[in-house]
Formats: C-alpha cells, sequence, structure tokens
C-alpha cells in the first residue's frame, strides 16, 4: 500500500432522494435526506483509506461544528487529518444534490477561506515522505507557481478537473481526470482527441475522461485506452467520479496498465453508485473494497468483467 499525500477542500453533503427534479417554482417534499462529508479530494481520500492505502489530508476548515463533522467524517474512515488548517475564518464547502437516481442536480455553496490560509496550509507541507500527491485545481497555482517543488521531485501528482482543463494543469500534473460533459462544457465541445493534438505537441499529458456508462478512456501520447463499463445498477450517482478516481489510483501506482486501472476504477464507481451519497456503505461496497485490497489485479479483473467488457485499444 501506497503513502498518500491529498490536498483540498472538505466540505458537507446535503442529499435528497426525489421521484423527480423539481420544476420552476416547484416545491417537491421528500422524506429521503443524507446528510455526510463531501468535497471531491475529500471523497477520494475517503475510498483510498477505505482500499488500505496510508492517507493524509491537507485542508483548511473552519472551527464551528460543521467543519469538525467533516473532518471527522474523514478520520473515522481512516484518513489522517493532522494537516488541516482549523480557522475562524476557514471555509467549508455545502452541497445540496438533488439525485432521482440516474440524475442529478446540484448547489455548492461556498465559504471560502483567505487566499493566505490555502499558501500557508501547502507551505507548511513536507511533500517528499509520499508517493503520491493528489491535488484539487485551485491548489496547482499555489504548488507549482515557480515550477515542481523540490519535495515534489520524484512523485506523482494528479487532480480530478472537475471543469476546470488548462493545457498548464495536463502540462504540469502527471495525471488528470476529467468527466466528458464537464470537459466538453470547458472546452467548446472540442473532441477530446483534436483538443490535445491542438494543445500539445511532444508534451507529456495523460488524461483520462469518463464517459458515462458509454466508456473510460485513458489518453497518452499516442496511445489511447478505451474500456466500456458493464451495466451497472445505479441507485444514486453522487460521488462515482471520485470514487472511480480513487480506484483508477489504487492500481496507477502498482505501475499496473491503463486498463487495470480503469477497471479498478469502475469497479469502485459501482460500488458507490449501489447507495446513497458519496460515501455508501452498501454489501457490494464492502465486497469491492475487500476484493481490491487484497487480490493481485488479474484475480478480481476476471471476476468482473464480461466477455464484452475487454478493453479496446486505438
Amino acid at each position: 500500500m501506497k503513502k498518500i499525500m491529498i490536498v483540498g477542500n472538505t466540505g458537507l453533503d446535503i442529499l435528497y432522494r426525489v421521484p423527480r427534479l423539481p420544476g420552476s417554482h416547484e416545491k417537491l417534499n421528500t422524506d429521503d435526506m443524507t446528510v455526510s462529508g463531501g468535497g471531491s479530494p475529500a471523497n477520494t481520500a475517503h475510498w483510498l483509506a477505505r482500499l488500505g492505502h496510508e492517507v493524509h489530508f491537507a485542508t483548511v476548515v473552519g472551527t464551528d461544528p460543521l467543519s469538525r463533522f467533516a473532518l471527522d467524517d474523514l478520520a473515522n474512515a481512516g484518513v489522517d487529518v493532522s494537516a488541516a488548517i482549523r480557522d475562524p475564518e476557514g471555509g467549508l464547502s455545502v452541497a445540496s444534490i438533488f439525485s432521482t437516481g440516474a440524475d442529478k442536480r446540484m448547489i455548492c455553496g461556498r465559504q471560502p477561506a483567505p487566499r493566505k490560509l490555502w499558501q500557508d496550509l501547502v507551505d507548511g507541507i513536507d511533500f517528499s515522505p509520499f508517493e503520491h500527491v493528489h491535488i484539487s485545481p485551485a491548489m496547482f497555482p499555489l504548488l507549482f507557481a515557480r515550477g515542481r517543488r523540490k519535495d515534489l521531485s520524484g512523485l506523482t501528482v494528479s487532480t480530478d478537473l472537475n471543469g476546470s482543463y488548462t493545457p498548464e494543469l495536463l502540462a504540469g500534473l502527471d495525471l488528470c481526470f476529467t468527466n466528458h460533459d464537464e470537459l466538453a462544457r470547458t472546452t467548446a465541445g472540442i473532441p477530446v482527441g483534436e483538443l490535445l493534438t491542438r494543445d500539445f505537441s511532444g508534451q507529456h499529458y495523460h488524461l483520462v475522461v469518463t464517459c458515462g456508462g458509454q466508456n473510460v478512456t485513458s489518453y497518452r501520447p499516442g496511445e489511447e485506452t478505451r474500456v466500456v463499463p458493464e451495466p451497472a445498477d445505479i441507485h444514486d450517482r453522487s460521488g462515482g467520479g471520485d470514487a472511480f478516481c480513487a480506484g483508477y489510483l489504487h492500481e496507477y501506482l502498482e505501475k499496473t496498465s491503463d486498463a487495470v486501472a480503469i477497471e479498478s476504477g469502475l469497479a469502485m464507481a459501482r460500488a458507490a453508485f449501489s447507495g446513497v451519497g458519496c460515501r455508501p456503505e452498501t454489501p457490494l461496497v464492502r465486497r469491492t473494497l475487500s476484493r481490491l485490497s487484497t487480490a493481485m489485479p488479474q484475480d478480481w479483473n476476471s471476476e468482473i468483467r464480461t466477455p464484452m467488457d475487454h478493453p479496446k485499444r486505438h
């Protein structure tokens, strides 16, 4: 297992299960509400810790009860949160999620902490003991303003773009994740291959694009690895992308193939879809965590993939 540092925002999710999404000025009632810790990097930290890795999470939060709840939720999953800055000016994001199961809408309210607190946070971290660093896109300018820091030398660094695509991010980091819809909104719908050809010429990049139930594609210079996922029984889509990132990183850090890493990510996403909220606890979640954390890739890979799901290389 690996020693991983994750840097980024943490938050609180309030998820409402509804039969359909409300229309204009419509008030829907539901008795199905879930409250849990949230925030994309925090969710990925949660799943990586559950997969058995030594995960440290650095963030800036407030001193209020909700901030304490959010950090305690991570600590209960085995995440080391000792690097967090707790300050009265610190902020906590709160996401209100309306989910029908197959579809969802989200509104995020943020209490942004002063930039100085975030700069103090990243300046105070010694990254050299870690094997991998996963950051939110907002941390990139704080960490890489003058190039890669010396204590990041030899480490791999990743991010989930979350709609923040820039050529600088892809060129500066070792691995970037994105969902296809978010990428399309950011880049005016330019096909991914054309986008990478336009923005990169002989430069490094590694971009993993999830496209719902259609496919997941890993793009590297001169190489594409595509996997068609098996159908998933979706109770709620919340946090599926964050779980995918954790599953992918779980195998990526073992230097296995992109196809195996994608399959691992898909397994974690399917597990997350089996419950409600970004960090559900279901029988499928427990089975998947056990299988991925204890079995060799070829063992679990043969169990979860059907013949039609063999990866296609283009």
